[in-house]
């Protein structure tokens, strides 16, 4: 008589991979239910029409200031690693960012890209920890600039309903969104494990945080991720402005671009959506709407300003598919 043991899952995996699921299947909600509101409230045939040939000049300045944001990002990043004395070398930063800016925007954690480009980084320097450090830091210098942005912009819009508004969303979002993250980092590690086993992502976390005490000592560091966070940003506020041109809408005040681009990029943060698709877009619709503009034409303008920031992503689903990156590692288990 056979008396192998029969190989039986065990209730935590399934249990793990049912919440995958239910949270899968919440972020495609959310994000099919906000695509399809908005584009019932936007006329295609119009939007077609105001999308001639004049429109492919700021549609291509749009693009290629997504691209420059990107080479952007990748210098803060290398100059994180070489701060926190993990360097990486520059040309691996480029395609490394932008193979991360596609898959954040591709898979449904919205981190996804953040984690490979960690363990690739962390291929490269061999520290683990300096590697999460860097892109956690890489990730806090965009969130902050946006919230900064906003909140600093918000009093020159003369418009005190929608400034109070908006600003009490801005800290909402904000504080939404970085919680979000840091479940969305934390939640592998810790769930399905036993006791014990969650004390070493724990550790991990408290010695990443002496990096982090260890970069914040020296102020001339701060002041470059924080200036170039602020650079970065610009770009998301060039694209919204192309993408208003292209439409062939009047030019709106810089402030609002500024409030608009950098609340629908805080929205793009929060983990109920896949890489933040629909909530962008609806948060910048709100800030044009409360600002006075159109409906029909916030809409339009918000479409074509999401499609400008998902046009970013095809530089980085080439390198993934065909680039020749060093192989990710398994961060758990490093």
């Amino acid at each position: 008589m056979n008396t192998t043991p029969r190989s039986v899952p065990s209730k935590p995996v399934a249990g793990s991979r049912r919440r995958e699921l239910v949270i899968l299947s919440v972020k495609a909600t959310v994000s099919l239910a906000i695509v399809w509101f908005l584009a019932t409230k936007v006329d295609f045939e119009t939007l077609a029409s105001r999308l001639s040939a004049e429109a492919l000049v700021p549609l291509t300045i749009g693009i290629i200031a997504g691209i420059l944001m990107m080479v952007l990002t990748a210098v803060r990043w290398w100059g994180i690693h070489y701060r926190i004395r993990a360097p990486i070398g520059f040309p691996f930063s480029i395609p490394a960012t932008m193979e991360c800016y596609a898959l954040n925007l591709a898979l449904p954690g919205s981190v996804g890209g953040d984690i490979v480009r960690a363990a690739r980084a962390a291929r490269v320097c061999g520290r683990m920890r300096e590697a999460i450090m860097a892109v956690l830091l890489d990730r806090g210098g965009n969130l902050s600039a946006q919230m900064v942005m906003c909140v600093a912009v918000l009093p020159f819009l003369h418009i005190s309903t929608a400034s109070r508004d908006l600003q009490i969303a801005v800290i909402l979002v904000t504080a939404v969104a970085l919680v979000g993250v840091a479940v969305v980092y934390l939640s592998p590690a810790l769930l399905g494990r036993s006791p014990l086993k969650r004390l070493r992502p724990v550790r991990e976390l408290v010695r990443v945080g002496f990096i982090l005490h260890r970069i914040l000592n020296f102020p001339r560091a701060v002041f470059e991720i924080a200036f170039m966070s602020f650079v970065i940003q610009a770009g998301n506020v060039i694209m919204l402005w192309m993408a208003i041109l292209a439409i062939g809408h009047e030019s709106v005040l810089l402030f609002t671009l500024i409030v608009a681009a950098s609340f629908g990029m805080l929205g793009s943060a929060l983990p109920v959506s896949f890489g933040g698709l629909g909530v962008r877009e609806g948060a910048v619709v709100w800030v044009l709407l409360e600002t006075g503009m159109a409906e029909a034409e916030a809409f339009m303008i918000a479409i074509v300003f999401g499609g400008l920031v998902i046009s970013q992503a095809v530089p980085g689903l080439f390198i993934w598919a065909f680039g020749r990156l060093p192989p990710v590692i398994d961060l758990q288990k490093s």
